[in-house]
């Protein structure tokens, strides 16, 4: 073989060569090019979807307090006379025959406000939510204090007279509790009710009566 032909072999073992390094280097460089389209696709895309979504919860935010500071806020406190004024319109919707036996607890809850609304006609009205708690509260408390003085009002000490009762009620309440007793006006009315009157002990009865019979 002359040296003519020998480097022309050489010179296209090279062009070979080249074109297969070309293409190894085309093939290689794809796998990124396609990484960075996907990129580039979510890219764009995501940015809007996380907007959307925070604008939402924006929205969301914006509604959410107002509802949740509704039972944050705190009420406006009750007067005596308001209490008063609610065992006054209870007792006349318990006593009256149809609102208390046929008629549901909101219908009844509902009549009840509307009646403590009508005695507190000067005053800023509530709404049924305010006078239901309102009650529920104080009839435990009232019930507990009326429980003490019905006792003392079943076996009073000799010679005491109603004011004496309620004195030594009062005195008992403040030995077993840290306050004071507070609703006062309220009881004065639910008590003259037959469902807060005492109800005389019949032992204690048959005894007071073989006594007064014996002249002792």
């Amino acid at each position: 073989m002359s040296q003519l032909q020998q480097v022309q072999q050489y010179q296209a073992l090279q062009q070979i060569m080249q074109r297969n390094t070309f293409e190894q280097l085309q093939s290689q460089s794809q796998p990124p090019v396609q990484v960075e389209d996907d990129d580039e696709e979510v890219v764009p895309e995501s940015p809007p979807q996380e907007l959307t979504r925070k604008k939402k919860k924006g929205k969301g935010k914006m509604v959410e307090p107002e509802t949740a500071q509704k039972p944050r806020a705190k009420g406006r406190q009750w007067t005596k006379v308001e209490e008063e004024a609610l065992a006054m319109a209870f007792t006349k919707a318990s006593n009256c025959p149809i609102v208390g036996n046929n008629q549901t607890g909101s219908s009844f809850w509902k009549k009840t406000t509307d009646r403590f609304n009508a005695i507190m006609e000067h005053g800023e009205a509530r709404d049924v939510e305010s006078v239901s708690g309102k009650w529920r509260k104080m009839i435990k408390v009232v019930n507990a204090f009326n429980q003490i003085y019905n006792q003392i009002y079943l076996s009073p000490p000799s010679g005491s007279n109603e004011q004496d009762i309620l004195n030594l009620a009062i005195a008992k309440w403040d030995s077993q509790n840290s306050t004071p007793f507070p609703h006062f006006r309220a009881w004065n009315v639910v008590r003259k009710e037959q469902k807060w009157k005492p109800v005389p002990n019949e032992v204690a009865t048959a005894k007071r009566t073989k006594t007064s019979e014996s002249g002792g």
